[in-house]
């Protein structure tokens, strides 16, 4: 039986998730940002018993530099320890090796496998710890927001929504009954949350993520003529979690994109 623990780096206010799973293999999912490595994570190591000398993967949900910005600095600790991600993924840093959709690492007594979640980004992908149920999200799901952003960050919707879908009728198969999410997102309750239990939990919790990507599209559609600027205040308005965002920088990317798209004709 593998050992999991969902790791919180302190990060802008908030916090990057990370998860290790220890059995006869350890690997890594998610490496926070560099400053995070010689601090936090070699710490956590330490109390879960190991080094970073006893990682024997470490594996990234996406490219993001909050969720793949340690990689390097763990990278000069152990030059020996494969790094890997989504193929789509394999551009701002350099990696070992890539895997797709369904592939799966060999973790000695478990078995981790990648599940393609495209969306938020091209490369977003979640890892499911078959004998344990247990799935890790990243940044693939992201509620109706965050208190770093207010807003969802999402790059294609249509991918968004198909990626929820795909997540909903495993849980509903009984696949996984856990999911531990990348940062703390807002729930269908109004609640931030970092996990989710059984499928009575995650099935409702990914339809609001879907519907909340919805009401974006809808409300762009409907106010083309608005600013990027406009339409994201109108949005935060109607959708956003918080009005003091932590990273307020980050609130026009969602807008950006989706007008961008319906600009295109391609939404």
């Amino acid at each position: 039986m593998a050992k999991i623990t969902h790791l919180k780096y302190p990060w802008n206010g908030g916090w990057v998730g990370m998860l290790l799973i220890q059995g006869k293999k350890n690997i890594l999912l998610d490496t926070a940002v560099e400053e995070a490595v010689p601090t936090f994570l070699k710490d956590a190591l330490a109390n879960a018993g190991l080094t970073f000398q006893d990682l024997d993967y470490v594996i990234n949900t996406h490219e993001h530099e909050d969720h793949s910005g340690g990689n390097a600095a763990i990278k000069k600790i152990v030059p020996n320890c494969p790094t890997g991600i989504h193929v789509e993924g394999s551009h701002r840093y350099p990696f070992d090796f890539t895997l797709t959709d369904n592939m799966c690492v060999d973790g000695g007594d478990y078995t981790l496998r990648l599940l393609h979640t495209p969306g938020h980004s091209p490369d977003a992908s979640s890892f499911l710890i078959e004998e344990e149920g247990v799935v890790f999200t990243g940044d693939s799901f992201q509620g109706s927001g965050a208190e770093f952003s207010s807003l969802i960050l999402i790059q294609n919707p249509a991918l968004y929504y198909a990626s929820i879908e795909k997540m909903q009728k495993l849980a509903n198969d009984g696949v996984y009954h856990k999911m531990y999410l990348g940062h703390e997102f807002v729930d269908q309750n109004k609640k931030l949350c970092s996990e989710l239990n059984g499928k009575d939990e995650i099935i409702p919790f990914l339809e609001y993520c879907k519907q909340t990507a919805m009401n974006y599209v809808q409300f762009c559609r409907e106010h083309r003529d608005m600013t990027i600027d406009e339409c994201t205040d109108a949005i935060d308005d109607l959708y956003g979690y918080t009005k003091t965002p932590l990273m307020p920088f980050l609130r026009t990317i969602t807008v950006s994109y989706l007008k961008q798209r319906i600009k295109d004709g391609t939404l």
